[in-house]
């Protein structure tokens, strides 16, 4: 993919590493916040129903057809690091 768009791979290593830093360049140039507190989401409202919120994320069709399906305990991670 990292090719595709004009990124060097001279491995697939390099190639990751090269499309990762242009989404990242993108999303600032775009203004797309990086984490829930900036997107304006209460945290500690996150924190307190962060187990609802995964339970409700391992019900979603989509998660159930991702081709790697995460455990409850992976989306609570997942928030964790959002914040």
């Amino acid at each position: 993919m990292a090719e595709l768009i004009g990124y060097e791979k001279s491995t697939e290593k390099l190639g990751v590493k090269h499309l990762v830093r242009g989404i990242e360049k993108l999303k600032k140039q775009l203004g797309i916040p990086t984490t829930l507190k900036q997107a304006g989401v209460n945290t500690e409202t996150v924190e307190k129903f962060k187990s609802e919120i995964a339970e409700g994320a391992m019900l979603d069709g989509c998660t159930a057809t991702n081709p790697r399906v995460p455990t409850k305990k992976a989306i609570e991670d997942i928030l964790d690091k959002v914040k």
